[in-house]
């Protein structure tokens, strides 16, 4: 497959109008040999050098506009994938903190029912100096305990909404890491072009200009 066949073939369609214009710069390589002065003599010989110098002016013109442009929108995208990678571990980091805080609360919970339970059934003990009371406290405490594990509670059912938060951001890393292909990609195409189109250039023209410019 020639490479304008594979260009066509791997461009990210949203992005076509960014990348290098591969063909039209060959259509400007076949165009100049069709209209380079035939060589007869020295004289003739001199207009075609000439003929070609000019070319390479507005040649390489175009290559520097191409590349300008395909270097802005690199470092845009590139960019945006950075801004969104922040943003995706911040997002990270903040399930990972309400992980904590649920958990967290739960305890506390569990503690808090624990003590109500002790305060309830032992309203005349002196305190957990008592080891009546500290046998009453601790019963109380492994029961509720018991309760909670198997009970089905809104503590519980935070922890599935977390799950399914984490859920969605799996979903948005494996969407990023596409983008972060999608971007290399371009990269690749835009520097392949550029070396081929510019070998070309060299070969046709037999020159050495082409590998000097990149």
């Amino acid at each position: 497959m020639k490479f304008g066949e594979h260009l066509t073939a791997h461009v990210t369609p949203e992005w076509s109008s960014q990348y290098i214009e591969y063909e039209y710069m060959k259509e400007l390589l076949e165009q100049a040999i069709a209209e380079a002065p035939v060589v007869i003599n020295n004289v003739d010989n001199r207009l075609r050098e000439q003929f070609f110098r000019d070319v390479d002016v507005s040649f390489f013109q175009f290559c520097e506009k191409q590349a300008t442009k395909i270097g802005i929108f690199f470092a845009e995208k590139l960019a945006e994938a950075l801004r969104r990678f922040e943003s995706l571990k911040d997002e990270l980091q903040y399930i990972k903190s309400d992980d904590r805080r649920s958990s967290n609360r739960r305890v506390s919970i569990i503690f808090d029912h624990g003590m109500n339970e002790v305060a309830n059934g032992n309203s005349n003990t002196t305190g957990l100096e008592n080891s009546t009371s500290r046998q009453s406290w601790i019963g109380s405490f492994s029961n509720v305990v018991s309760r909670r594990l198997v009970k089905k509670t809104p503590e519980r059912s935070s922890e599935q909404k977390h799950y399914k938060s984490l859920s969605n951001l799996k979903a948005a890393f494996s969407e990023f890491y596409l983008m972060l292909v999608l971007l290399q990609n371009y990269q690749v195409l835009n520097f392949t072009g550029f070396r081929k189109i510019l070998k070309k250039h060299d070969k046709i023209f037999q020159t050495t200009r082409g590998d000097e410019w990149r």
